[in-house]
């Protein structure tokens, strides 16, 4: 157990590089080129992060300002997904979570139900977090651990197919995304787009900064674009000049940096991709395997930061609903991760991207008001009783929402058999959508 709450405690920035010099050397990749490969990724990975900090750093004071003129009052607050992060690892189901995760991960592997490998251990946290919203459902961390199994399963699924597009729109082969929230975002976006291609009008648009670029030159370059986004929300909450100016180079800079932190990444990613495909086409000829990482590999995408930049304020229109409770928080600067699959699927389309991500937010508060007593049990449980109550955003996902209300309405042991089955269903579907797909 301290061997793995030590890995916890490490962090992604060093577990990530060390992760992939360990796959790279089971790949038959040599100690020297698996050293350059982890180190390669994990600058990547720092320089990627340094680059997101840069939308937290700019985009929370104006979330906050815009927070403050809507005068919300609610009954909890949105701690944010670190917050999330540590009560999920603090709570039972947390403490075998890993080794628990990766056994899914190995099985479903062996019996060729996956094609995804998934190394972005760090968010595990996610699985973690909702097998401890069922042991404070049931008391039971028999149940927790098999709703994390479920999640693990259907995140690895939704990885497999959502693969294809990201190779198919930004390039990057042999990556999946099986980051749980992100994962979860892609059946929904799948079913958008279908309704959107038979909308009249709406299945012409594709408003991207390509586009945007070739119409109105340097307006529709994404630098451009972050300084103006940046800059006009600032105008609207009432900031002085000078930080009009500061946030408005700031999200310029996030877009025009993301780019080329991932071009990093793919420095280590590409050769270790081509190892893992001719280790394992040797070893198992005709199948196909994705190294699983982290959404923000998707976050090098114009249109998704500029969607997240607008989200915000559609966020707290959200938050006005009559069923809301939560009072948006840490996590409205997280819209990148809530619209960077729908960005994908929705081939850069900023308008659907945001009709997209407006709706996914609209399911997220549904659920997150739901489960918000739960979760507040469970931060308190994780010793954060100073904070009062909260809540938190991407902790609830609109696949994970409809199993967690199964459990809460039916209770135990027949609420867990029908999240089971549900689960199972899930799963078998995206099987059956990745086969018609193939075809």
């Amino acid at each position: 157990m301290f061997i793995f709450e030590y890995i916890q405690s490490l962090g992604s920035g060093v577990v990530v590089p060390i992760m992939f010099m360990l796959v790279a050397l089971v790949f038959g990749q040599g100690i020297t080129k698996s050293v350059r490969i982890g180190l390669t990724i994990g600058i990547g990975f720092i320089g990627l992060n340094l680059a997101i900090g840069l939308f937290w750093q700019y985009l929370t004071p104006i979330a906050d300002a815009l927070l403050a003129n809507f005068g919300l009052e609610m009954n909890y607050v949105d701690a944010g997904w670190m917050v999330g992060a540590t009560i999920a690892f603090a709570n039972p189901v947390g403490t075998f979570i890993i080794p628990f995760a990766l056994g899914v991960n190995i099985i479903l592997l062996s019996l060729n139900l996956t094609k995804t490998l998934n190394v972005d251990i760090w968010n595990f946290w996610h699985y973690a977090f909702y097998g401890g919203i069922v042991y404070t459902l049931t008391g039971n961390v028999i149940y927790g651990y098999v709703m994390a199994g479920v999640m693990a399963a259907v995140s690895l699924k939704f990885g497999d197919i959502g693969a294809k597009y990201i190779e198919a729109e930004m390039g990057i082969p042999g990556i999946s995304v099986p980051q749980c929230f992100a994962a979860s975002t892609l059946p929904l976006g799948l079913i958008l787009d279908k309704i959107y291609s038979y909308i009249p009008g709406l299945n012409k648009v594709n408003v991207n900064p390509e586009s945007l670029s070739k119409k109105i030159g340097i307006f529709g370059e994404p630098a451009t674009i972050g300084f103006l986004l940046g800059a006009g929300l600032s105008i609207i909450v009432g900031f002085d000049v000078s930080t009009i100016l500061s946030n408005g180079l700031g999200v310029a800079a996030l877009l025009f940096l993301l780019p080329r932190m991932v071009k990093i990444l793919m420095e280590g990613l590409v050769p270790l991709s081509e190892a893992a495909k001719e280790f394992m086409q040797k070893r198992f000829k005709g199948r196909e395997f994705y190294i699983g990482l982290d959404s923000a590999i998707t976050l090098a995408n114009p249109t998704t930061i500029t969607a997240a930049v607008l989200i915000v304020p559609v966020t707290l229109l959200v938050a006005l609903l009559p069923f809301n409770t939560v009072m948006p928080g840490a996590d409205l600067a997280a819209g990148a991760y809530y619209v960077c699959l729908f960005s994908i699927i929705h081939r850069n389309d900023l308008v659907k991207t945001m009709i997209s991500g407006s709706i996914l937010i609209v399911i997220v508060y549904f659920f997150m008001s739901l489960f918000a007593p739960m979760i507040n049990t469970l931060a308190i449980a994780g010793g954060y009783e100073a904070t009062g109550s909260l809540a938190i955003s991407t902790g609830v996902n609109p696949v994970a929402g409809p199993l967690l209300v199964l459990v809460k309405n039916f209770g135990a042991p027949l609420g867990v058999i029908l999240m089971v089955l549900a689960g199972v269903a899930i799963f078998v579907l995206g099987l059956l959508y990745e086969k018609k797909t193939a075809e």
